[in-house]
């Protein structure tokens, strides 16, 4: 029984990694894409990120304080773990 669960579950991990779509658009900065946002009624809205976005705003632009305030906002132990805070896991 084991092995048929370790036989599906490596089938399936299979499967999901052939059915992934490619990550070869991101490694060119300048290309715009187009996703589909659903609102809270399930209403589709496109929006555009990258370049062609009339809001777009390049990193290299961005203040520092500000990448910092978001990094803050977002995980304040962020600079004193080592990528993933194990603590804030647990209290979930």
């Amino acid at each position: 029984m084991l092995a048929f669960v370790a036989l599906v579950l490596a089938a399936w991990i299979g499967v999901s990694i052939l059915t992934l779509p490619s990550v070869a658009p991101l490694a060119n900065p300048g290309v715009s894409m187009t996703i589909t946002v659903k609102d809270w009624h399930r209403k589709d809205h496109p929006f555009v990120v990258g370049p062609k976005n009339p809001r777009w705003t390049p990193y290299g632009a961005l203040p520092a304080a500000l990448k910092k305030a978001v990094v803050a906002s977002e995980d304040a132990h962020f600079y004193s773990h080592e990528g993933v805070d194990y603590e804030a896991i647990k209290r979930r």
